[in-house]
Formats: C-alpha cells, sequence, structure tokens
C-alpha cells in the first residue's frame, strides 16, 4: 500500500513539475518573443500522461 501512495506522489511530483517548467518556458518565450519549441508541446505530453498515471493509481 505504502509503495502506491509513494509511486503515485513521484507521478503527481513529475507532472506538476513538467506543468509548471511548461508555464516558465511559455512566459521565456513570450517575454524575448521566441517561437515556442517541439520541445514544449513534448513537455506537456509528458507532464499530461504523468498526472493522468497519477490519477488512475490513485482510484
Amino acid at each position: 500500500m505504502m509503495r502506491y501512495t509513494v509511486i503515485r506522489n513521484l507521478y503527481l511530483f513529475l507532472g506538476w513539475f513538467y506543468l509548471v517548467s511548461v508555464l516558465l518556458i511559455a512566459g521565456y518565450a513570450f517575454v524575448y518573443d521566441l517561437g515556442l519549441p517541439t520541445l514544449y508541446f513534448i513537455w506537456i505530453i509528458i507532464g499530461g500522461i504523468l498526472l493522468f498515471i497519477s490519477f488512475l493509481e490513485g482510484i
């Protein structure tokens, strides 16, 4: 039981970390008028998948 909680928290942490980093990258790109790289979209997908997995673990 404890192991699932740790894994779920890890997924939650990584998911939120990715999403926050996406916002920071977007803010940086907006301020400096840069085009958003493909990495930005990959970051969104990875963060979304991690959060989705964490919610599945919680069910």
